[in-house]
């Protein structure tokens, strides 16, 4: 007879209480539910907050949370399945919403959620400054903004600087942004340097340094041998004009009108008037048959004649004109028969017959009197001579002949809209072309409006060529470089300008000048390359001596 056994007793009712605890422990893990899901919108109704065990089929009831409300005909429970799981409820709770925030004078907000949490942050419009301490509201629990909406007013500037002789209008204690002034000098006898407008930014300055007012009187302008046109009565202001004539014997060097500039100087510069001397005329092969032997004036007259077996070609009479030239141009003695310059012999090159200077014409056979002919050299020789020559009338070929002699040099790069900047060829003797030693290190910079792509610095190599490769100048959208007369730019974006860097000046880019000692500036020290490439305010200029 087999004995049912339980540990530590042997008591009847110690097995009733064991049968009792493991059916117990059987319902709480196989016939209920863990706790109820957690909602992120609602929580359990109090009268469930401190049951531990819920059996298949218990309910539990849900309520929202702050800031959630009710939704209508939605069941806010959950029932424990037979499966002993919770039912999924139906989101029955929804956020609150907060009415419209409200709109505000000279302001704005992009935000377009209202429900509780939310915040909502206001901009003032461009020329306008929040004067509220706090720039947003929060949709609170019960429906509600956090605080009144923020209040957006007017920038103002102050008054502009006063400057000695400059006075400016509308004259207010305040400006409001966009206001502008207009300056003006006091003595109507001043000019004034700089921008005559300025207005009230959205930062609360001026757009415009203040002004100054200067006097510009240019100097009596004397040009010897001259009578005036125009322009008797001094004192010479700002843009007054003077026109020239020179006397009869005398031909003007620069433009006959001069207008008086800001810097009180004669722009273009004051002209000269220079005597007519026409230079000896030269015929070979002929004699003159006038009795002057010079110098020759204005309208000198000179005559030639050729001798035995030449005949002239052009005018046997010439006038010295008022521009120093013979006119017509100097004629010259041609042999009368055809007789031709010898063929140019140049080893290692190639003759390239021209026109000819005194007929228009290239003739097939021979060289005549008058023909050009152009002299290149094969690939790997250098041309040590001039490459064009023209066949005298002494049948001799004028300059020399030149020769071909191979190239021991690298040759000038070719960089188109720019130029070389450090570098020192070598020229063969007496010749045209020219080129650097092996070893030779070279720098170039681009022209104005381009910049470089490569390297700025290339150096020639044993094979007669260039390394790196020669750069090229590529064509930049962005503002001329600010040359400044007696002055240099020294700040470029805030940092020191090195010009031997090549900077170029895109849209946005500020520079500050300063002028030479002994030099006054008129005008703003600091410009922007700007709209249209061009630099506002304008650049400054400076003027020899002391502000006055």
């Amino acid at each position: 007879m087999t004995k049912n056994v339980i540990c530590g007793s042997n008591n009847s009712n110690s097995v009733v209480f064991w049968a009792a605890t493991i059916y117990t422990f059987f319902l709480s893990v196989h016939c209920s539910c863990d706790s109820p899901p957690r909602l992120s919108y609602a929580g359990l109704k109090t009268e469930h907050m401190d049951t531990n065990i819920f059996p298949i089929g218990s309910v539990v009831r849900y309520e929202c949370r702050p800031g959630y409300m009710k939704i209508p005909m939605k069941k806010y429970t959950a029932e424990c399945l037979a499966n002993a799981t919770w039912s999924k409820p139906d989101e029955f709770c929804k956020k609150k919403v907060c009415k419209y925030p409200g709109d505000i004078y000279y302001g704005y907000f992009n935000e377009t959620d209202f429900s509780v949490g939310s915040r909502v942050t206001y901009f003032c419009d461009k020329g306008y400054i929040m004067i509220s301490k706090k720039n947003y509201r929060y949709c609170q629990v019960d429906g509600s903004w956090s605080n009144s909406a923020p209040v957006c007013e007017a920038v103002t500037c102050p008054p502009p600087k006063h400057v000695s002789g400059v006075i400016y209008n509308p004259q207010r204690e305040e400006y409001t942004y966009l206001e502008s002034v207009k300056y003006r000098c006091i003595a109507d006898k001043l000019e004034i340097i700089g921008e005559r407008y300025t207005f009230c930014t959205e930062d609360g300055t001026w757009s415009n340094h203040p002004p100054k007012c200067i006097d510009v009187i240019c100097p009596n302008p004397v040009v010897p041998y001259s009578n005036k046109l125009s322009g008797f009565i001094n004192p010479y202001k700002l843009n007054y004009a003077v026109t020239f004539e020179c006397k009869e014997g005398f031909s003007m060097k620069g433009s006959d009108t001069i207008t008086c500039g800001i810097d009180s100087q004669w722009k273009p510069q004051i002209p000269s008037c220079l005597r007519v001397n026409c230079s000896i005329p030269m015929v070979p092969n002929s004699k003159k048959l006038s009795a002057s032997m010079g110098p020759y004036k204005l309208n000198d007259i000179v005559r030639f004649e050729c001798v035995e077996g030449f005949s002239i070609k052009g005018f046997d009479t010439i006038t010295c004109g008022v521009d120093s030239q013979w006119k017509p141009q100097i004629p010259s003695c041609l042999p009368t028969a055809g007789e031709a310059c010898p063929e140019p012999i140049v080893p290692h090159g190639i003759i390239r017959k021209q026109e000819n200077v005194l007929n228009g014409t290239s003739g097939s056979e021979g060289y005549s009197v008058g023909q050009l002919v152009k002299i290149e050299c094969d690939l790997h020789y250098g041309l040590n001579g001039h490459n064009i020559l023209t066949c005298g009338s002494d049948l001799l070929w004028y300059p020399n002949i030149p020769v071909c002699q191979p190239k021991h040099f690298c040759p000038e790069p070719k960089v188109f809209h720019g130029q070389i900047i450090n570098g020192t060829p070598v020229y063969l003797r007496n010749g045209i072309e020219k080129g650097y030693k092996v070893g030779d290190v070279i720098k170039l910079k681009c022209d104005p409006k381009h910049h470089l792509k490569g390297k700025n610095s290339i150096f020639c190599g044993s094979d007669m060529k260039w390394h790196p490769r020669i750069p090229i100048c590529e064509h930049r959208l962005g503002c001329s470089y600010p040359e400044i007369k007696n002055g240099l730019i020294v700040l470029r974006n805030g940092d020191t300008y090195n010009p031997e860097l090549n900077f170029s000046f895109f849209l946005g880019d500020t520079v500050q000048v300063k002028c030479k000692p002994g030099f006054a500036m008129y005008g703003n020290e600091r410009s922007k390359c700007g709209g249209y490439f061009e630099w506002s305010p304008d650049l400054p200029i400076c003027v020899q001596g002391n502000k006055q």
